[in-house]
């Protein structure tokens, strides 16, 4: 039997309201001037919250800018030991992440604390024997046939019977005596500054090994800057951590290591303390073992060291001289290096800044100074349009970004 339509149940519409004509729909708008005033007041807001955040927060993490660009740094030259060592442990970022810490103060800090040691020891036994060396210095150097000519001319006659050499001679060596003994105290006093800056380091370093791709992420989003620019800034400090701050490493250690070797060959007193001065002047690009070298090789001929002297200046300039010119090219690479100016400028200026730590962090910063001018000069030329002066200005930048 068929449902009547009556049974059928009948949806209840609610009443619509009657439309109005279009003449009387109100849309409501905000005046564009009035729309813009409201966002640059939020901006401002904004921006002014953060600098006031940051002043208050800056001085509070002041005392750990030296950790963290060491640890930055560090990071930045240890990442393909710290990946490799992620797969053999199966990916177990904590377990890679310590055995990278504990090798680093295996391998690294204990052996640069025992050779510390040892200059010491050394400095302490040569200071006692400054001002005899001096007297047999000169007696020494006033019997040879060429000083005894010299001796003889006037201006040798005014020059040693004028002067007495063996006090200027026991005056420098005194204060340099006394400026050993100050850069000593300096020194112990500031171990628990020291151990605070590694301890600091080591610990910002376990953790950038396992937050660092999102320390990155984060550090991009927050930059109001082009993806390619961000990248640049990234590379620029990878490339520059690995090739000129690890190659001035490595190169200082050879320079420094050879010229002690050659000054221990030749019976050198103190072999290792020049070794280790001559390991911070090779980071000096413009300095160099020539400092060293030169003089002591000259004085062994003056007192008779005939042999030892030549032996010394020939290994300087076919060996040590050498080892710079080869070795460098390969370690640091043409593309990523700086110029040796701006290397000499940066690291006297860390060094007097952040003190040891400042050859390592003096370059960093010139490396994001020169960084930010190329991204400067890249918008300054695509606005002005001068693509001729831009590619001129292009061969004077760090490293071209084909190179990265």
């Amino acid at each position: 039997m068929a449902e009547s339509p009556e049974e059928k149940p009948q949806s209840v519409d609610k009443p619509q309201e009657p439309r109005k004509p279009e003449s009387q729909i109100v849309v409501e708008t905000t005046p564009p001037k009035e729309k813009k005033q409201k966002n640059t007041f939020s901006r401002a807001t904004v921006l002014l919250l953060l600098f006031g955040a940051a002043a208050a927060f800056f001085p509070m993490v002041y005392i750990f800018l030296v950790p963290l660009a060491l640890a930055a740094t560090a990071t930045a030259l240890t990442s393909p030991v710290y990946k490799w060592i992620l797969v053999k442990t199966r990916g177990k970022r904590f377990l890679a992440s310590f055995l990278c810490c504990i090798g680093l103060i295996v391998l690294v800090l204990i052996p640069l604390y025992i050779f510390v040691q040892l200059i010491i020891n050394q400095i302490m036994e040569i200071i006692p024997l400054a001002v005899p060396w001096v007297r047999e210095f000169i007696q020494t150097w006033r019997e040879q046939p060429l000083i005894q000519w010299f001796l003889n001319t006037p201006v040798g006659e005014y020059a040693f019977n004028k002067v007495n050499w063996e006090t200027v001679g026991q005056t420098i060596f005194k204060n340099s005596a006394a400026a050993v003994s100050r850069v000593l105290n300096r020194t112990y006093a500031g171990v628990f500054g020291i151990a605070f800056d590694l301890l600091m380091s080591i610990l910002l370093l376990f953790y950038f090994y396992i937050d660092g791709e999102r320390i990155i992420t984060g550090i991009k989003s927050v930059l109001p800057l082009k993806k390619s620019q961000k990248e640049m800034i990234i590379d620029r400090f990878v490339l520059i951590s690995r090739a000129t701050v690890l190659g001035t490493l490595i190169i200082g250690f050879i320079d420094g290591l050879l010229g002690g070797l050659t000054l221990l060959i030749f019976g050198v007193k103190g072999w290792l303390v020049w070794g280790f001065v001559m390991v911070i002047l090779s980071i000096l690009p413009v300095v160099g073992v020539s400092v060293v070298l030169i003089p002591i090789g000259i004085i062994q001929i003056l007192i008779g060291n005939l042999w030892q002297g030549i032996g010394i200046l020939a290994t300087h300039f076919l060996v040590v001289g050498n080892a710079d010119n080869l070795i460098r090219p390969r370690v640091v690479g043409s593309s990523a290096r700086m110029h040796d100016v701006i290397i000499l400028i940066s690291t006297i200026g860390g060094l007097s800044l952040f003190g040891i730590m400042g050859f390592i962090i003096g370059p960093i910063i010139a490396s994001f100074f020169f960084t930010a001018l190329d991204i400067y000069k890249e918008e300054f030329c695509t606005q002005i349009g001068d693509g001729a002066e831009c590619g001129a200005l292009e061969e004077n930048t760090i490293g071209k970004d084909k190179d990265i």
